[in-house]
């Protein structure tokens, strides 16, 4: 069943194969979370636990989006089902948490902070976007892991070059967005994060994106943003000289 996720082609719009797996994965996961739940010693449970990470694998392959000029010549249909798919696998991540605990947190924190140290967009693109899938799990327990997309230097470095894909910066801004817990319980990430968000919003591509997790952080951080006030104003004025810059 591994190899069904492995066909070539977009899922949906070129690979049939892939969106019926999932059914499976679905299906193999919710088995073995409960088998986990109920306790049951099943000699079978570390195997389970061995297929659904190698699984996760083969997801996050699956979730990257193709170059802009394939992606170019798709119908408005085929690009919605290669959407569904994509949503659907990050629900069975989510799921999928629940067997291998914080591992899994640790195996896409690493995919994604390599692959965007190396400039390699897609592959950055898909790793975060599957990375998402846990972003109810920070808590203390899972800081130390969804830190390490802070302290890598990642994110500095899709804003120092020049061609870092708009559909990354997107999704990282998804991303820090959903890490106001952990960025409250990590006061050192807000300067960092805020800086973040207000270069996403003026590259251009999509300050609006941009713009709605600044509004998150805002609303969720507001006393914590005192300290970064200075800074803060300091962005703004920047992206307000911007010729795109409207207001949100």
């Amino acid at each position: 069943m591994q190899q069904l996720l492995t066909c070539e082609g977009i899922p949906g719009p070129e690979d049939e194969v892939a969106p019926r797996a999932l059914e499976f994965w679905n299906t193999f996961v919710e088995y073995t979370e409960d088998c986990i739940a109920e306790d049951m010693a099943l000699a079978s449970i570390p195997y389970a636990r061995e297929q659904t990470s190698a699984m996760i694998d083969k997801i996050c392959q699956k979730v990257m989006a193709p170059v802009d000029c394939h992606w170019d010549t798709l119908s408005s249909d085929e690009k919605k089902a290669f959407r569904d798919f994509r949503i659907d696998s990050r629900d069975l991540l989510s799921c999928a948490y629940r067997i291998l605990d914080n591992s899994i947190i640790h195996k896409y924190v690493d995919l994604t902070t390599k692959a965007i140290l190396a400039s390699q967009w897609r592959e950055g693109q898909a790793a975060m976007f599957c990375l998402l899938a846990f972003d109810s799990q920070a808590n203390d327990a899972s800081d130390a892991y969804f830190s390490a997309v802070f302290e890598s230097g990642a994110l500095d470095h899709m804003v120092n070059c020049q061609h870092t894909h708009p559909g990354l910066f997107r999704t990282a801004a998804d991303f820090v967005g959903q890490m106001s817990g952990l960025l409250r319980r990590k006061k050192l990430y807000i300067g960092p994060a805020v800086h973040f968000l207000f270069a996403a919003l003026r590259r251009g591509s999509s300050p609006d994106h941009a713009a709605r997790n600044i509004n998150i952080i805002c609303s969720k951080l507001r006393s914590d943003l005192v300290s970064e006030t200075q800074g803060f104003l300091e962005q703004y004025e920047q992206f307000s000289a911007q010729p795109f810059a409207t207001d949100y």
